[in-house]
Parts: C-alpha cells; sequence; structure tokens
C-alpha cells in the first residue's frame, strides 16, 4: 500500500519511525492463536460482556531512533460529561461518577522482550475513567516478555516511548470490542468493512462474498 497525501490504505505512520500495519492475512485459522483461540480471550469476555468482536488486527513497528509518541487515547469516552464528576464523597482522585466498562481493548503481544531502551508502552494510569491529566503526571511503563499479552482500555491514555535499542520490537495486536462498536477514527471506512466481511464471513452468500472482494480491491488499490 501507497502513502500519499496523508491517506493511508493498510498502513500507517503514526509518527516518524513508528508504523502501525493492519494484516488481513492474520483472520485465518492458522493465526487463531491470537484471536479465536487466544488464552486471553476468556479475560476480553468478562470485560466486554459477552463474546467480543475482532475490530482489525495488525502489527506495530518502532524503528531505532523513534521518539516517544504524544500521549494519546485510541478511543473517546462515550460520554465525556462524565469526566471529572466525582462520586459523592469521594476525594479528588476517587472514581467518576460514570464509570462506564470499556466498549474496546487493545491487546499488544511483543514478538521480542520489550523494555526501556526499545520502545515500551507508557500509561497514564486511571485515565479512562478521569481522562487526560490536568498536571504532571508519572507514566506507568510496561515491560514485556517476547508472547506476553497485554490488555488495555481503548480508552487509557498511553503512547509508544522511544526507542534506542538497534533493532525494531515488531508488536502483534489485536483490537476486541462490543459487536455494536465501530472505530471511527483510527482506520478508513474501507478497512473496517473488509474486517467486518473477513471475520464472520458467510460463504454460502455470494453477494456477501462479492462485497467482501470489492472492499479488498478497494483497500489495495
Amino acid at each position: 500500500p501507497q502513502l500519499a497525501a496523508g491517506k493511508y490504505t493498510l498502513s500507517q505512520q503514526r509518527t516518524a519511525g513508528r508504523y502501525d500495519l493492519v494484516v488481513p492475512q492474520l483472520a485465518a485459522d492458522e493465526y487463531a492463536f491470537a484471536h479465536r483461540d487466544a488464552p486471553w480471550m476468556d479475560l476480553g469476555r468478562r470485560l466486554l460482556g459477552g463474546e467480543p468482536t475482532v475490530a482489525y488486527m495488525g502489527v506495530l513497528w518502532t524503528t531505532p531512533s523513534a521518539q516517544s509518541q504524544q500521549f494519546h487515547a485510541d478511543g473517546r469516552p462515550l460520554f465525556a460529561e462524565g469526566l471529572d464528576v466525582q462520586a459523592e464523597g469521594a476525594g479528588p482522585q476517587g472514581p467518576p461518577q460514570f464509570d462506564l466498562p470499556p466498549y474496546a481493548i487493545n491487546v499488544f503481544m511483543p514478538l521480542v522482550d520489550v523494555d526501556g531502551t526499545n520502545g515500551p508502552t507508557e500509561f497514564i494510569p486511571r485515565s479512562h475513567r478521569h481522562g487526560y491529566p490536568k498536571g504532571p503526571v508519572k507514566p506507568a511503563r510496561v515491560d514485556l516478555k517476547a508472547g506476553d499479552a497485554l490488555l488495555f482500555d481503548f480508552r487509557v491514555v498511553h503512547r509508544g516511548a522511544g526507542n534506542t535499542g538497534d533493532l525494531p520490537p515488531p508488536v502483534l495486536y489485536t483490537v476486541l470490542c462490543r459487536p455494536w462498536f465501530r472505530d471511527t477514527v483510527n482506520w478508513p471506512q474501507v478497512v473496517r468493512k473488509y474486517w467486518e466481511n473477513v471475520l464472520a464471513p458467510n460463504d454460502d452468500c455470494e453477494t456477501e462474498k462479492r462485497e467482501r472482494d470489492e472492499a479488498m480491491a478497494k483497500v489495495l488499490g
């Protein structure tokens, strides 16, 4: 896929040296260890209130010398007015009054060890409930071993730290969500359409097969 005029199909340079690549082939049964048969799927079901949908899957690739990202959240709160509203009697760090459960979850699975030198992920604790911090906050860094799985709420404020190592640390990722959720922020509609079809195809339906093939043809452009 080619990047041009700020548009993208299956890949996106999120920041300099930091790439996000959607990989449709990961939907195949041979990669079910990263979605349908993954040992963390039961946790995904509990967090998302039932059988989750796989929104899409891909690989994060951070080149050596890539700088730290800006802190960001991959998804917005459903009701922003619930942020910073404290429950009655709670202190300044108490829970918001409207503490909604997650609608989507990121699952990061590094293919190599990731530590403080090669671009770990840093998080602002409790930001899925309180939003962006109003003052200085020490982020929490999570170091991972190859094959670990890190699950976090789509609303959590986080960033990829800089890679001062000599090699890129490839990270496989899966986005789980409630069946009604559609990610309208991170990828264009045609990629979402493809994933909706490829992950839940009805191969007996010629119309659906044709729509799936046409969506992929547009993605590959």
